[in-house]
């Protein structure tokens, strides 16, 4: 085992474990009678909109620091990694989800959708690895092509459920009108106060364009419970705003945009968007489980009699109590008749350990010229190199080269592809290293089998390149073969 693999190993447990026990402290919370002060009763397992915004962000520095090519190159690095590690884990969660639900809480299934939002951590330089373990190819204008028709598809569906959500915001809020039922607003503010917060905290509204209540709003400011013109039951009410709130604190909208957020990103994958219809059921089956935490069974036969007494539409990133046709039967059955299932925080800790472990195997490759061009600008006459060595196989000896020029005209003759990702390649099998400089510029290049990198003397950001052709092994021992020993 590598040391990066030990190190990535060690850091995943770590995190593994800090997502468990974040489950089981969040699920006590919730069951306690009582909360102390400054405490909230409900708090989403995950930040569901960390993976988008850290995305974002790295985007924009690359293009501040680096430019417009760096920032592609880097975003498509990032993007072959996780277009392959989101759609395997949603297409095995889609097929594991009947067991999943028969065996463990409704929450810790809602909750296993946002995994994937903490994989942000392997973009940084502490979980990176030895080599990728498959090197995907292609030529420019396929890449050029294939990046073309996934940056259309990937903001066409983006903008498209944004657009919706913003439609839909506006349809039901225009005529909408705040709540002034004292009776209304008093039991809102004892909900608010029994889920920890000091006073009420968002806005109730009433509006002729639903027919069912809905929570809609991704940010503080923004967050509405919208309510039909309907007369409710005071018991009635209080299931229906407990339900909402319980979706407000745990941030199932942003929970939502973030789904939304991956089905674009891997929009031309049919089975992630199969899955994705899923999700929004998990989240109201996580509720329904919260809501009747200790209720009796009359409460229970109450709860289930107002979701078939619920109906209506919901679109954009918003939270309802009204199910879906597929899941109603399945909600009734989990309301009516509850069965004793696990908490699921080893499972997500033990997912996570996973999905950090098997994150970044994956890179792109695409052709960018021979070494004349990546390596000497075109003339490798004007290098003389400083430093070489050379290593072949398991013999621990290194020596100089006898015929410098040499190898740089079979350097230059190489074909290289350009390789995005993270990768030390330590403990890799033949080694050739050379330090090189011209008037102008020098750089540092090491091969490794199939792979060089490259240092720039005045960059600290190392290139990785693929040889699609093996390197001319022989020509090379014979250049070192009488070349100066030096100190292995």
């Amino acid at each position: 085992m590598s040391t990066e693999v030990l190190i990535r190993g060690i850091l995943s447990i770590i995190f593994g474990a800090a997502v468990a026990w974040n489950f089981y402290r969040l699920d006590n919370r919730e069951a306690q009678v009582d909360l102390s002060d400054g405490q909230r009763r409900y708090l989403p397992y995950i930040d569901p909109i960390m993976l988008p915004m850290i995305l974002f962000l790295l985007l924009m520095l690359q293009l501040v620091l680096e430019g417009w090519q760096e920032a592609v190159q880097f975003f498509l690095g990032l993007y072959v990694n996780l277009f392959f590690q989101i759609s395997l884990y949603y297409i095995l969660l889609f097929l594991l989800l009947p067991l999943l639900r028969r065996y463990f809480r409704a929450r810790t299934c809602a909750a296993l959708w946002l995994l994937p939002t903490m994989l942000y951590y392997t973009v940084y330089s502490f979980m990176e690895l030895p080599r990728p373990a498959w090197v995907f190819r292609l030529s420019r204008e396929w890449l050029r092509l294939l990046v073309i028709l996934w940056a259309v598809g990937f903001l066409g569906v983006l903008l498209w459920r944004i657009v919706a959500h913003l439609r839909f915001r506006r349809e039901i809020l225009k005529p909408a009108q705040p709540v002034e039922d004292e009776a209304i607003l008093a039991l809102w503010e004892k909900l608010h106060r029994e889920a920890g917060y000091p006073k009420c905290r968002y806005r109730l509204v009433v509006s002729p364009s639903v027919v069912m209540p809905v929570s809609i709003g991704l940010f503080f400011r923004s967050i509405r419970v919208v309510l039909p013109r309907l007369d409710y039951s005071p018991e009635d009410l209080d299931l229906i705003l407990r339900h909402e709130l319980i979706h407000i604190g745990r941030r199932d909208c942003s929970a939502k945009f973030f789904l939304t957020f991956c089905t674009a990103l891997c929009w031309f994958n049919p089975f992630v968007w199969l899955a994705m219809a899923n999700s929004a059921d998990d989240m109201e089956l996580s509720c329904d489980e919260t809501v009747l935490l200790k209720a009796d069974e009359r409460k229970r036969r109450q709860y289930a009699s107002l979701l078939l007494e619920t109906s209506g539409d919901e679109r954009g990133f918003t939270t309802c109590l009204s199910a879906s046709a597929s899941a109603m039967r399945y909600r009734l059955k989990n309301v009516v008749h509850p069965q004793k299932r696990l908490s699921g925080g080893l499972l997500a800790g033990l997912l996570f350990f996973v999905l950090m472990m098997t994150s970044g195997y994956t890179a792109l490759s695409y052709p960018v010229g021979t070494g004349r061009e990546v390596l000497f600008g075109g003339d490798p006459a004007g290098y003389t190199i400083s430093h070489t060595s050379w290593k072949s196989g398991n013999r621990e000896t290194v020596s100089g080269c006898s015929d410098p020029d040499a190898l740089l005209r079979l350097l230059a003759d190489l074909p290289m592809e350009h390789v995005s990702g993270l990768f030390t390649f330590s403990g890799s099998g033949i080694r050739l290293y050379l330090d090189c400089g011209s008037p102008e510029d020098g750089f540092t290049a090491t091969i490794y089998g199939d792979f060089l990198t490259i240092t720039p003397r005045r960059l600290r950001d190392t290139e990785i390149y693929y040889l699609p052709q093996p390197i001319p092994t022989e020509k090379i021992e014979a250049l070192f073969a009488d070349g100066t020993p030096l100190p292995f």
